[in-house]
């Protein structure tokens, strides 16, 4: 039964490792570059949300709408444009592209740290919690969605990147980009 109770707690904290997991696969077949700000971007969303929702008392219903779906892919395209794309463009070599995503990642750390300090942050709950019970293990209702959340981003990036017209597209930049745009595909 341990082992139950065990898999459960370890639901949401899996779910989320693999929606990470997805980022960073989902940026490195697009732009060929292994980035490890990845998750500084994460963390500056996050505390774009406890901000606005936690600090300024935004509605949770416009806040992360706001954040996840407005803050989060501006820094991704910002990112891009003003690193990885140039990247990507000279076929730079990993150690290169390495260097320049942990710079992204440091400037992205000290920009929180100065802004907002050091201390830990408690954002308010986007899912409600309950508690299902099989047997004697409990299982979060926010950790069933994030597993949800999870398998549909994995289905979506298979679908998109294998079954699209785009997702080829896409493949093809990042392989050899200057054969892409031979075939007309605008790589950007």
């Amino acid at each position: 039964m341990l082992a139950l109770e065990l898999a459960a707690t370890g639901l949401a904290f899996g779910s989320l490792a693999a929606l990470s997991g997805l980022g960073l696969l989902l940026t490195y077949r697009t732009t060929g570059v292994f980035n490890l700000a990845h998750g500084a971007i994460a963390m500056v969303v996050a505390y774009l949300f406890w901000w606005t929702a936690g600090e300024h008392g935004w509605p949770v219903a416009l806040a992360a709408p706001l954040v996840l779906l407005g803050a989060g892919p501006l820094l991704g395209l910002l990112a891009y444009l003003l690193v990885f794309r140039d990247l990507q463009r000279r076929s730079a070599p990993p150690a290169q592209s390495l260097v320049a995503t942990l710079g992204v990642f440091v400037l992205l750390v000290g920009v929180v740290a100065v802004t907002w300090g050091l201390q830990a942050r408690h954002a308010p709950t986007l899912l409600p919690t309950h508690r299902i019970t099989v047997g004697r293990a409990g299982i979060r209702s926010d950790a069933l969605v994030d597993l949800t959340v999870a398998l549909l981003a994995l289905a979506a990036l298979w679908l998109v990147t294998t079954r699209t017209r785009f997702g080829v597209e896409v493949r093809a930049v990042v392989d050899d980009r200057a054969l892409a745009e031979l075939s007309r595909v605008d790589a950007d």
